[in-house]
């Protein structure tokens, strides 16, 4: 059942209710769901609106250190959260990314593992192993210590969409909109229930057993660091709480050079099996990155005079897709129109092959996505000293790199050199200022709007957020999920370890 804040007449009630999750994107709704299903009565709480939209991006967040764009472009408010602008790309982590020293994750890599099984199950996929598909020939490992494999994709991203059956029709769930949770109530350290403020200005409070805050990693922290500004919380005290903020950081490390072009589609292009999308990347082989080091994942970027033109067609696609109003309608005939002679040779590529046919009459380059190694000095903080209409202070996200990341970087640029060389695929030219190690190449690496960290897991509140449950220290029943808990990033994309450990939460739940 889906609720809206700005009709209510009266103050709500709703009695017995089990769980109540802040925050209706991927991380809610997945857990709202799993919990709804179980028969646990659940609401979720949202402060967008029925369509999600960026527009209250930067009312809530501002980037004060290295440029951010993650913090405008990356979030979305409303049912469905970020999934809405999502690609749906689902990546693991390895287990060397939950060993980093004086940063070890509180979870063992086999327990983890588990639950990358169950949320596959959950949505319905079915991840392929590269040794698994057509094209296991290709790639296989070397001694260079880089291996090709592939990530999939979700067929619907946007998590709304996904389930909207069980958000209009299971009695177990109910989700208010234009909801902004601004304030908890505690009696000792049990959480008894949320303030809950609608945009225009009326209040209210809903109760609960269990309050789970999944509303992504800027808002999480957002409201962390403004109750604990004001309010006489459990976590009043607790210094980490915005600390160790990190991002992916990507950009261009190499220009490629094309040795044998179909092997290289062969190797490198989008493909389709079982009804499911999955794309190609170059990594270390698994066991091969050091604790000490950041994790690599290098991809290519295509270079065309249509790209534009078909970046909006795709775009149009994606937002189509999760139900999202998209601009990109109004230049559609003339992207086609641009597009001509070479719509025939993608639908040829795609009918025979189930390949997305890429275009680079420019050129090519390779990109890397690396993991941010945490610095103190990343972090997120309050901005003003008085609260937005929402009843919370805006946040300064203050990301910062040191440059520990670049000698992995340009040794893992080196391998992949080789590596393509040795298959035959192509060459590269790698970019003069990382083979130096100038700190300059970070310059044209920008974020990847995969905001990590500020309430970490750890083994104490004296080093940490939340315990190995994801429970804020110092309480009894209030939780974090998503990815504001993860002491480390790894190389990989962030959302479906955020869904494991949701995953991992939920179950959790279920047995009170």
């Amino acid at each position: 059942m889906i609720l809206d804040a700005e009709s209510f007449q009266e103050a709500p009630d709703f009695p017995g209710v089990s769980v109540v999750i802040i925050g209706a994107g991927a991380v809610g709704l997945f857990l709202a769901v799993s919990l709804a299903r179980a028969k646990i009565s659940t609401i979720v709480i949202e402060a967008g609106g029925y369509v999600a939209d960026t527009s209250r991006s930067g009312q809530t967040a501002v980037s004060r250190g290295r440029p951010h764009t993650g913090v405008i472009l990356g979030r979305a408010f409303g049912l469905g959260g970020t999934s809405t602008l999502w690609a749906g790309q689902l990546a693991e982590f390895d287990e060397m990314d939950l060993l980093a020293p004086g940063r070890e994750w509180l979870i063992e890599y086999s327990e983890l593992q588990r639950w990358y099984e169950h949320v596959y199950a959950f949505l319905q996929v079915r991840p392929i192993k590269l040794s698994e598909n057509t094209f296991q020939e290709l790639g296989q490992r070397n001694e260079h210590g880089i291996e090709r494999f592939v990530t999939t994709f979700l067929h619907r991203p946007n998590f709304a969409r996904l389930f909207q059956a069980d958000i209009k029709s299971n009695p177990f769930l109910k989700v208010i909109l234009n909801a902004t949770v601004n304030d908890i109530l505690f009696e000792g350290s049990k959480a008894a229930a949320v303030r809950v403020r609608s945009p225009s200005g009326r209040q209210f409070t809903v109760s609960g057993r269990t309050f789970v805050f999944a509303s992504g990693t800027l808002e999480i922290n957002r409201f962390f660091l403004s109750t604990q500004r004001r309010s006489e919380v459990p976590w009043r005290h607790n210094k980490n709480i915005g600390t160790y903020f990190q991002d992916h950081l990507s950009g261009p490390v190499a220009s490629v050079r094309i040795l044998d072009e179909q092997k290289f589609r062969d190797y490198f292009e989008t493909y389709f099996d079982s009804g499911m999308r999955f794309r190609p990347r170059l990594r270390n082989w698994s066991g091969f990155k050091r604790p000490a080091y950041s994790g690599v994942v290098g991809f290519f970027s295509y270079l065309s005079r249509l790209q534009e033109n078909f970046d909006n067609i795709k775009l149009l696609a994606r937002t189509i897709g999760a139900g999202v109003n998209s601009s990109k309608f109004r230049t559609l005939p003339a992207d086609l129109w641009s597009l001509g002679g070479a719509l025939f040779p993608l639908a040829v590529r795609f009918a025979r092959d189930r390949r997305i046919m890429v275009l680079m009459d420019r050129g090519v380059d390779l990109f890397i996505q690396s993991e941010q190694i945490p610095t103190a000095e990343s972090a997120l903080r309050l901005l003003d000293d008085e609260p937005q209409r929402d009843g919370l202070f805006r946040l300064a996200v203050h990301w910062n790199l040191d440059g520990a990341e670049i000698p992995n970087i340009r040794d893992f640029t080196w391998r992949v050199d080789k590596y393509l060389r040795q298959v035959g695929t192509a060459r590269l030219e790698i970019d003069e200022r990382l083979l130096r190690g100038d700190p300059s190449i970070l310059d044209q690496f920008g974020d990847m709007y995969h905001q990590v960290g500020g309430m970490c897991m750890g083994g104490s509140a004296s080093s940490s957020v939340v315990d190995s449950d994801c429970r804020v220290w110092g309480t009894e029943n209030v939780y974090v999920a998503g990815a504001s808990v993860f002491p480390t990033s790894s190389h990989a994309n962030i959302t479906l370890t955020a869904l494991a450990l949701t995953a991992r939460l939920a179950s959790f739940l279920e047995k009170f």
